[in-house]
């Protein structure tokens, strides 16, 4: 009999710790996706000082949960978020409006393929 309680105690550990992570990583990529959309409608508008300042809390927001998401995300999924912010900060630089929102939509589609990743399904249990 304490064989089963060890074991649900371990797998309710488990189930609660995977929800946790799910949770904070649709929250965080949520409200990173966003941010992001505010960050294009700035730049489409070539108001570069607000597109600085919006993407320099971006940046901010992933530097402080960069190293949690590297804990509970697949190190690829975090570098593949790290280039597109690091190139627009290069473009804002030139105050290139094309390459800016090419980098602000590959940014959004990691962010999605991240999210999808991350749902819980059957696929990615088995």
């Amino acid at each position: 009999m304490p064989r089963w309680i060890s074991a649900l105690i371990v797998l309710a550990v488990i189930v609660t710790a995977g929800s946790i992570s799910i949770f904070t990583i649709e929250n965080f990529y949520s409200a990173l996706e966003e941010r992001l959309q505010k960050i294009e409608n700035h730049a489409r508008d070539e108001n570069w000082k607000e597109t600085a300042a919006e993407t320099k809390k971006l940046d901010e927001e992933w530097s402080g949960k960069r190293r949690l998401l590297l804990i509970i995300l697949d190190h690829r999924d975090v570098n593949l978020t790290s280039v597109p912010i690091e190139s627009m900060k290069t473009y804002i630089a030139f105050e290139n409006k094309e390459q800016f929102i090419l980098q602000c939509r590959l940014l959004g589609d990691v962010i999605k393929t991240v999210k999808e990743n991350q749902m819980v399904n059957l696929i990615n249990i088995f």
